[in-house]
């Protein structure tokens, strides 16, 4: 199943890349590290934000795609 993933996602320009060896520390560098400090500081940015007059979060709702246009449109 992986093996047709890739290649189906190759057929499309996906690339795919072989795991590397990775330290101990790996998740917190890179992209993975970017990431992992923004999930961990996001509350404490979004105290700051309140303070500042500034409400910020995200919401999930569900909806048929034909009404989404209307959706975006009242947002």
């Amino acid at each position: 199943m992986v093996k047709k993933s890739i290649r189906d996602a190759s057929d499309v320009g996906g690339e795919y890349e072989l795991p590397q060896e990775q330290k101990a520390d790996a998740h917190k560098s890179g992209a993975s590290g970017t990431w992992r400090n923004s999930f961990i500081r996001a509350p404490y940015y979004r105290e700051a934000s309140v303070r500042r007059g500034i409400i910020q979060d995200t919401f999930e709702t569900s909806i048929t795609w034909d009404k989404g246009y209307l959706l975006f449109l009242k947002l």
